[in-house]
């Protein structure tokens, strides 16, 4: 999935071809040096749906306010910390800025506009709770999240069906 929007193309070489890998497989460092780690955005999202969320992350003054804070800072509390950020503010160690985009480790913040069309995607094969949690996990993120989404599939008459002949033949 994660190699689906590029146009892939796959040759055999022989190991003794492979000259630069076995080169650098042998290069190390003499000294541990600390690394700062980089955050990529999850490759699962498309292009299409990454520009949407920063376009709505760009507009929205509540996830500006919370750029800023984040670019800043953190109050020491959550009581000095400014309203909008205080939904963030148990993760917010793990927050940070990538073009734009406010991500948490390599999932994306997502506006509320666009939170409907998120779930519907994340939950559009009708697999359950547990799958499409999955799916949402590394990938997305907003508070509250997990019961919006768990709300979401329990009102599902797709999964429904689907829980209720699971639990008969399990019974039976």
């Amino acid at each position: 999935m994660k190699l689906y929007r590029y146009d892939v193309e796959f040759r055999f070489l022989k190991g003794t071809s492979l000259v630069i890998a076995d080169t650098l497989s042998r290069a190390y460092l003499d000294e541990a040096r600390p690394r700062i780690m980089d955050i990529e955005v999850n490759e699962d999202i498309s292009d299409k749906w990454l520009r949407e969320i920063c376009d709505a992350t760009s507009s929205d003054p509540d996830l500006q306010i919370l750029m800023n804070t984040i670019e800043t800072g953190w109050p020491e509390t959550r009581a000095t910390t400014p309203n909008p950020c205080k939904p963030y503010f148990d993760v917010r160690d793990t927050l940070g800025i990538i073009d734009g985009l406010i991500v948490k480790g390599e999932a994306v913040i997502v506006h509320k506009s666009l939170r409907a069309d998120i779930k519907s995607k994340l939950h559009k094969s009708h697999v359950g709770l547990d799958a499409t949690m999955r799916r949402a996990r590394g990938t997305v993120y907003w508070p509250g999240m997990k019961t919006e989404i768990k709300q979401m599939v329990e009102t599902c008459e797709a999964c429904q069906g689907t829980s209720i002949y699971e639990t008969t033949t399990q019974t039976t």
